[in-house]
């Protein structure tokens, strides 16, 4: 299960002496390595009553597959089911298994409370191969890094390390992905970027998929870099894409794009997005970076009654900057200016109009994807 090199996983899965039950099981999980969702679940759809052990280690793979594409609710019935059956088989050790992945799914859901229930539970077994006990660290780590235990987190990691257990590689990624999320939280940024830089040594969709988000918030916060968001790099992971979807949309005022994004996360885990863009989770980047953005959902107050009153092009372009805390678009400030539509003889003038008015008030003014916005100076 561990396998790292996919296609002698394959080989053994073909030439293996494995009943067809077992066969089908392990090329689901072959599918589930390579996030290949619908193969894998077309072949877990039948259950296994008459097999105890195979029928928890069928849920056990649902739930792998409910975690990893956000449908929390329905990973922790499955992974609870996994476990019944498994007591149900006296298969202590893989008891393991889905209690372990149990840990990450409330971690997702910041659930600390049932997180500490669970690794409660942990301990009432005793961890036998290498690769579980590896799980277990992993487990600990998770729990510890959510609940904002830094030091025990590091610990563990470091315990980890020591240990040399075979198998340590796999799980690898994993301990450096909480590492980095505490070096996040303490807002050690340059140590990010030392671990973003470790982790990117390791292949496979996840670790792509973490790469880019992590990459893409830590450049904006710390750098103010622009965000570019490509769809395909997260198709198997929709809670990270809605995630940068949501910061996209707030850094450039499209509340509408953001509120659709936001209510999309609101489905899959009520608990951790509430109304109004509120954010309930720990002070991960997501949360750094919809704080900084998040003042733009008040959006423009320019009062047009007294926008009238301004004489000049150059006047009008100072209100309407000062009175918006959000940016404003091409479009937005074209039509409030010179009631006029945007064309290249209109867009020209703005880019003019904007260039001197920075000159002659000697202020900042941010363009970003079609849009322009004051940058105050912090009081």
């Amino acid at each position: 299960m561990l396998h790292l090199n996919s296609r002698m996983f394959d080989y053994w899965i073909k030439h293996g002496e494995f009943s067809i039950l077992e066969r089908r099981l392990l090329k689901a999980s072959s599918f589930y390595k390579k996030n290949k969702k619908q193969e894998s679940f077309e072949l877990l759809m039948t259950s296994i009553k008459e097999d105890s052990f195979l029928e928890g280690f069928r849920l056990f793979l649902i739930g792998l597959l409910y975690n990893q594409h956000g449908h929390f609710f329905y990973a922790i019935e499955n992974l609870e089911n996994s476990i019944k059956y498994f007591e149900e088989a006296r298969e202590q050790d893989f008891i393991l298994n889905p209690l372990c992945i149990l840990v990450n799914v409330y971690g997702n859901r910041r659930d600390i409370k049932n997180m500490a229930s669970c690794i409660d539970r942990i301990k009432e077994y005793r961890a036998e191969s290498d690769a579980i006990k590896l799980q277990v660290l992993y487990a600990e780590q998770s729990f510890f890094t959510i609940s904002n235990q830094y030091r025990k987190a590091e610990n563990i990691f470091r315990k980890a390390k020591e240990m040399k257990l075979p198998g340590f590689e796999v799980y690898h990624p994993y301990f450096l992905v909480n590492q980095f999320m505490i070096n996040v939280k303490e807002r050690k940024y340059s140590k990010c970027y030392l671990t973003l830089n470790e982790y990117h040594q390791y292949s496979g969709c996840l670790v792509k998929a973490n790469y880019s988000y992590m990459k893409a918030l830590l450049d904006l916060i710390t750098l103010d870099k622009p965000l570019y968001i490509y769809a395909k790099d997260f198709k198997d992971f929709p809670e990270m894409h809605h995630q940068l979807e949501v910061i996209k949309a707030l850094m450039i005022g499209n509340i509408k794009e953001a509120e659709h994004f936001w209510k999309i996360l609101r489905g899959h885990n009520p608990e951790l997005y509430s109304s109004d863009f509120n954010f309930k989770g720990d002070h991960s980047l997501f949360y750094q970076a919809l704080i900084k953005y998040k003042k733009h959902v008040s959006g423009e107050e320019i009062s047009l009654e007294d926008l009238s009153f301004k004489t000049s092009h150059m006047e009008k372009l100072h209100f309407i900057l000062s009175s918006s805390n959000a940016p404003l678009s091409n479009e937005r400030l074209i039509s409030l200016i010179w009631n006029d539509e945007t064309n290249e003889s209109t867009l020209m003038k703005l880019r003019k109009l904007i260039s001197n008015y920075t000159k002659k008030y000697g202020v900042n003014v941010k363009s970003y994807q079609g849009t322009y916005q004051l940058i105050r100076k912090a009081s």
